[in-house]
């Protein structure tokens, strides 16, 4: 079996200073020769670039039209290997991240797209929130009949990437991560799950926002399925992400609470990394 040698792996990233500098030192150690890293600034107004530039080996980009969508599209054009993952600036990934890539990818059933799980490292509730994201993954299979991508955990073949990139709606009320999975499912291509494709995450997206911008942000879904005519999915779908959106209500209100008492208290919150996938 013969390992794929090169691999590209691409990071969109807007003001992720406080961030960036943790993904990379997980990743770089990682990078063998043939590999690159690129990082695609998309107008941050923070140290992002000057953090992304104090490691060696890393490409940094410009993308001047707003929007993840734009970024990852431009780290994509720019990426000289076939073999292309995509993470976020937030992302912390395993030890073996990459070997596990590369070793799917040269399996007999190697698939078009791999994406993988996570954990959220910055809250205290880091395994509700790692069985919400398993529940993501399968409620999602069931209803539409294909594995989603995640942003924070993919890699894809560049090639079919660039085949399925014409029908992307590129509306950044869509998730662009599960835009491609139903693509890729509607030109005949096979996303794969790998439980060992583990990364750590922030769950700022559930936790540090309002209780309304979190469920608005959920329901991109629904909304991804329904543009691209998925209508009974996307009805499927709305009532999934309400039951996850709902179910980290408490959650919600239980990290608040908490903060508030470390606070009171004179106590650190856990506000970072704390651990490896």
């Amino acid at each position: 079996m013969k390992v794929p040698t090169s691999i590209s792996v691409i990071i969109p990233t807007y003001n992720e200073g406080a961030y960036i500098g943790d993904c990379l030192t997980a990743l770089m150690p990682q990078i063998s020769k043939g590999d690159e890293v690129i990082v695609i600034d998309n107008n941050s107004a923070d140290n992002t670039i000057d953090i992304a530039k104090g490691f060696k080996g890393v490409r940094v980009l410009t993308e001047t039209q707003q929007g993840q969508i734009f970024a990852q599209r431009t780290g994509l054009m720019a990426a000289k290997n076939d073999l292309v993952a995509r993470i976020d600036a937030d992302t912390i990934v395993a030890d073996n991240w990459l070997i596990t890539i590369k070793a799917r990818f040269s399996s007999a059933q190697a698939p078009d797209a791999l994406s993988g799980p996570g954990y959220s490292y910055d809250t205290r509730f880091s395994y509700p929130a790692r069985l919400m994201g398993f529940v993501t993954f399968t409620t999602n299979r069931f209803i539409s009949g294909f594995y989603p991508l995640w942003g924070s955990n993919f890699a894809i073949k560049k090639s079919v990437w660039l085949d399925v990139a014409s029908a992307s709606h590129d509306r950044r009320e869509l998730w662009e991560d599960f835009e491609l999975g139903i693509l890729l499912h509607d030109h005949g291509y096979k996303a794969a799950y790998e439980p060992a494709l583990s990364v750590g995450y922030s769950a700022r997206s559930v936790f540090q926002l309002s209780l309304w911008r979190s469920m608005a942000y959920q329901l991109r879904a629904p909304r991804t399925y329904w543009a691209h005519g998925y209508w009974a999915v996307a009805v499927a779908s709305v009532v999934e992400r309400s039951i996850i959106g709902l179910g980290a209500v408490p959650l919600m209100f239980a990290e608040y609470g908490l903060k508030v008492a470390d606070k009171l208290h004179g106590r650190s919150a856990k506000t970072g990394p704390t651990g490896r996938p």
